[in-house]
């Protein structure tokens, strides 16, 4: 009746007093019932509540076991034998000088020590711990009266082990109750202490985690949550959230449901979605769940855990739409931008890196900027410098050139600026590149220098016609100067007689193939160019040697190369062939067959003059004992070079002879003597002579010239010193020509001297070569007159003109009637 009563009164006190919640944990000990722990409260029961129970009913259960043991202890001494050796935690029996009686198997293996090891021990020597030889330690409490004594406890082995241990002691009494001795019964709870650790670490972590942690029944419903999970969704307490949906925090329900699905599929989900706070606001958040499972595998919740990343993904949007800002900017880059990540790879690039490779971005980005964008042959060495950027070995070159593969499979150079970039730790993660194409840049460039070559070949040849007296050597010297500065690979030149036979020959860069050709020219067998060359006035190219000109054994030495041949010729006489080899790409050039037409022209022109040098010297020498022959030959040498001027251009010969003609009559009348004044004379009419190593066809053009063709032209009075200064004038000839352009103020050229730096002789004739020039006819204007001239004089008089001078020169002509 009193059970009947108990149980329908129950319910109703519970109600009463507001439990919702009851726990009921059985004590089993060897598998039979020997009590229950009955716990309520209003609050809900945690996983965590059950393991701590189970713990506290393990301690119950064994605390009732050590009273069974102790009570029958008591009783008989076969029956305590039974007990030490068949439980399950480890048993000591000890006298109350401490010195071990008993032990059970557990016990050894608990202390680390066999039976007789333990047993010759006192009790504080095998298993000590921190209250041995102390007032606290259990035998010396229950000496003095306590009954019984339970604590935890770490002892230590002999090897240093600590082993935790739940210690009950009991008093061990003799007959007339006296104590003897105790029992201690050692419980390794070195498990349970790691389970608790584990447990109150998980809890720790769960509560304090910055991120949102929620716990959900199979049924979606909020079992539990943390601090961080309520201050995100705008929540209180935990009385508001738990036992809700956890979809009911989510906007998209939809959503909700299709991540249940694909969590159940996989047990793991990671993703975004938007999330509604207690007030109706959204967020954006992630979370991860996983699912939760019981012993048997059953799927009992779920495990979240949220973070808020409305800052993230709208920081993602912000720097999404500035870096497509930043494409654009760069897209509209007029220079190739690349980003190269660490293992070479292109990361980044812009619309015109697309332009030049072409490529679409698509195909580029994520590729291997090595091994698809540069030639093979160079790759091994960019390699290797990008490595030793990326290691910080070295510094990225500020500048450099390489050519890049594009999609047809052509190269194009491309010029580049690099830098490094850095992540906040100061560590290299890319290369910044920009480059600019400047494939058709560093053609020009090429094909500039190439052409300055072969002016510098003009000019070296042009030195050997002045200075070489024997065909010879000159010829020699010519072909070696054609190949020394590389303006042409080889270069061989033939001179025939009158009769067409071959008298001379020199080669450089040909080799032992050419002795085969002059041989068989010897003897009358001419190759195809030879005889288009013979019978034609212009350059014969051949672009292809070893086809249009099988017949020769020169065409191995050509290679890849083209042939330039042309008949040397000057007043409709025949003195051989020129033949040169150059690269395909400047055979066809306009201006490299007109130059090479040219110094052919000087090269006929050489072999003319040497003519004339002949007689001149057959004349010298006939007359070399007499000064006045002496003077006539000074004469002759210098006529010889103002006709190699006027037999080039006929304007720039009359204007010596006229300059010349002033520059004497303004010396007469600065009263200077006769020795000086034929100094000046002299130096008058050679003072251009520089000039036939500029191009005619830049010296008689009418029209406009360049401002590279006019700085070309200013060249003159260097080359001309140059030509002149090895001859044994009497008179500082080569000084007075290379200073005959410069200016009282430092203007003029080619070395910029001022006032007294510059030698009079010069500052007569620069006011001659002013006046004549300005009042005479040239090829691009109509003479000006001689009252400009002399305005012009007039005006630079003391700035660019010698002031005496100046005057000298305006009285002998506007009062003493001088004309030219």
């Amino acid at each position: 009746m009193l059970h009947k009563a108990f149980k329908k009164f129950t319910p109703k006190m519970y109600k009463l007093l507001n439990i919702n919640s009851v726990l009921i944990v059985p004590l089993i000990s060897n598998d039979k019932a020997i009590g229950i722990i009955d716990i309520s409260r209003e609050k809900p029961f945690r996983n965590s509540d059950l393991e701590r129970f189970k713990a506290i009913s393990d301690v119950i259960i064994t605390a009732i076991e050590k009273k069974i043991a102790e009570d029958r202890l008591k009783n008989t001494t076969l029956e305590s034998n039974v007990i030490l050796e068949t439980g399950i935690d480890g048993m000591r029996v000890i006298d109350k000088d401490f010195n071990v009686l008993k032990i059970n198997k557990q016990f050894c293996k608990i202390s680390g020590l066999s039976k007789s090891k333990n047993l010759a021990k006192k009790c504080y020597e095998s298993f000590s711990g921190e209250h041995c030889n102390k007032p606290t330690c259990p035998v010396k409490r229950l000496q003095k009266g306590l009954s019984y004594f339970e604590r935890e406890s770490e002892k230590v082995r002999t090897d240093g082990k600590v082993v935790p241990c739940l210690i009950t002691v009991l008093p061990l009494m003799n007959a007339d109750g006296k104590i003897i001795g105790v029992v201690e019964n050692f419980k390794d709870i070195t498990e349970l202490k790691k389970a608790e650790e584990a447990l109150l670490l998980k809890n720790y972590v769960f509560d304090t985690a910055l991120s949102a942690n929620s716990i959900t029944d199979n049924k979606d419903i909020i079992k539990e949550c943390n601090d961080a999970f309520l201050h995100i969704w705008g929540y209180q307490n935990k009385s508001e959230v738990i036992g809700k949906p956890i979809s009911s925090f989510i906007q998209d329900k939809k959503e909700a449901i299709t991540t249940i699905t694909a969590l159940n599929k996989s047990g793991k989900w990671e993703g975004y979605f938007t999330a509604i706070r207690k007030d109706g606001s959204t967020f954006y958040a992630q979370s991860l769940s996983t699912t939760i499972h019981d012993s048997n595998g059953k799927l009992i919740g779920y495990q979240s855990s949220i973070i808020d990343t409305t800052k993230k993904i709208k920081a993602e949007i912000m720097l999404n739409t500035e870096k497509e800002t930043a494409q654009k900017y760069l897209d509209i880059a007029g220079v190739m931008i690349i980003i190269l990540d660490k293992g070479g790879k292109v990361s980044l690039i812009n619309k015109k890196g697309c332009e030049i490779l072409g490529y679409s971005k698509d195909d580029i980005i994520g590729k291997d900027w090595f091994d698809n964008f540069l030639p093979e042959e160079i790759r091994p060495e960019i390699k290797k410098v990008s490595r030793k950027i990326f290691s910080g070995e070295i510094e990225p070159a500020e500048y450099h050139e390489n050519p890049v593969l594009t999609r047809s499979g052509k190269e194009r150079i491309i010029s580049w600026h690099n830098t490094v970039l850095k992540d906040d730790d100061g560590k290299i993660i890319a290369i910044l590149s920009s480059g600019n194409d400047i494939t058709e840049k560093k053609k020009s460039r090429e094909k500039l220098q190439h052409l300055n070559t072969i002016l510098r070949t003009i000019r070296n040849v042009n030195q050997l016609i002045i200075e070489e007296k024997d065909k010879k050597k000159l010829i020699k010297s010519v072909c070696r100067s054609f190949t020394k500065d590389r303006g042409y690979h080889s270069a061989w030149i033939a001179l025939i007689d009158d009769k067409g036979k071959l008298t001379e020959a020199a080669e450089s860069g040909v080799g032992k193939d050419f002795k085969v050709l002059m041989e068989r020219i010897n003897k009358g067998k001419f190759t195809a160019c030879w005889e288009k060359a013979m019978t034609s006035s212009g350059i014969i190219i051949n672009k292809n040697p070893k086809k249009d000109c099988s017949d020769c054994p020169l065409t191995e030495s050509y290679g890849n190369r083209g042939a330039m041949t042309v008949r040397l010729s000057h007043d409709k006489k025949t003195y051989g062939i020129l033949s040169v080899s150059t690269p395909l790409e400047y055979i066809e050039n306009k201006e490299d067959k007109d130059l090479f037409e040219e110094i052919a022209g000087d090269i006929a022109f050489a072999l003319y003059s040497l003519g004339l040098e002949e007689k001149r010297i057959k004349s010298e020498e006939e007359i070399k004992n007499s000064y006045q022959k002496l003077q006539k030959t000074l004469k002759g040498t210098i006529d010889t070079l103002a006709s190699i001027v006027e037999i080039r251009d006929p304007y720039t010969a009359g204007h010596q002879k006229r300059v010349a003609s002033l520059a004497i009559s303004i010396s007469k009348e600065l009263d200077l003597d006769k020795d000086k004044i034929e100094a000046i004379g002299t130096a008058a009419i050679i003072h251009d002579i520089g000039k036939i190593n500029i191009p005619a066809s830049i010296l008689a053009r009418p029209g406009k010239i360049s401002s590279l063709e006019y700085d070309m032209i200013k060249t003159h009075p260097q080359l001309g010193y140059e030509m002149v200064k090895r001859i044994e004038f009497p008179w500082p000839i080569a000084k007075i020509i290379l200073h005959h352009h410069e200016r009282l103020d430092g203007s003029g050229y080619p070395e910029g001297l001022k006032g007294k730096d510059i030698v009079l002789a010069a500052k007569i004739i620069a006011v001659a070569d002013t006046v004549e020039a300005m009042s005479s006819h040239r090829p691009y204007r109509p003479a000006l007159g001689i009252d400009k001239a002399l305005e012009e004089i007039k005006k630079g008089s003391g700035k660019l003109y010698d002031r005496k001078v100046v005057e000298a020169c305006v009285k002998i002509i506007t009062k003493k009637g001088f004309k030219f």
